[in-house]
């Protein structure tokens, strides 16, 4: 048999502990593994819902972005399997900006509180500043924990310097009191204004 049916004999196996799934996802981690890792994820996806997850997660933890794009094709072709949240987690893993405009998509209600969470952890995960302004609003209309994760997404992605513009201008949208709240929240203070003379 050969080393990858190997793992998925030994994740198959009905009393695999936690410890062996963790042993699994390290050999994964071998480059020689995406190949095959891809195959099963185009062709037997969901087939077996432990394998399928345990994939996804070694799959993030990867730099073949081909698996990476066949994650989120995956998820952009079901957004509400059951899988939905470990892509989410997984896009996020993957440290790929350009998929903040796939996670942003996950943040309606309609996706309902444990998928919106994982999608803002994955947008700081992610660093894009195009999840800026989706964050600041989640920072403004959410509460409590949700929130909280946005908090630290916004300041993740701040404190990469990889924006463009300063968080002001996107602070400029909101009246003056959501601004002051904002900035109380993230830990920033107003910029001072400098007199000309």
């Amino acid at each position: 048999m050969n080393p990858f049916g190997v793992i998925l004999k030994r994740l198959l196996m009905p009393d695999s502990t936690a410890s062996e799934i963790v042993d699994c996802l390290e050999q994964l981690r071998d480059p020689k593994f995406a190949p095959p890792m891809m195959q099963y994820l185009a062709t037997e996806f969901g087939e077996n819902p432990k394998i399928t997850r345990v994939l996804i997660r070694a799959a993030a933890e990867t730099s073949y972005r081909p698996l990476h794009d066949l994650l989120a094709k995956r998820l952009l072709d079901d957004p509400t399997s059951e899988f939905a949240f470990d892509l989410l987690d997984a896009l996020g893993k993957t440290g790929r900006p350009d998929y903040a405009g796939i996670v942003l998509m996950f943040l309606g209600d309609e996706y309902g509180l444990p998928i919106q969470t994982t999608a803002v952890c994955s947008l700081g995960l992610l660093g894009s500043a195009l999840a800026i302004p989706a964050l600041l609003e989640v920072i403004r209309v959410k509460k409590h924990r949700l929130r909280e994760l946005a908090i630290d997404g916004l300041r993740r992605i701040l404190a990469q310097q990889i924006v463009n513009k300063p968080l002001e201008a996107y602070l400029i949208a909101y009246s003056p009191k959501v601004r002051e709240r904002i900035r109380a929240a993230i830990g920033i203070r107003k910029p001072r204004r400098t007199i000309a003379t």
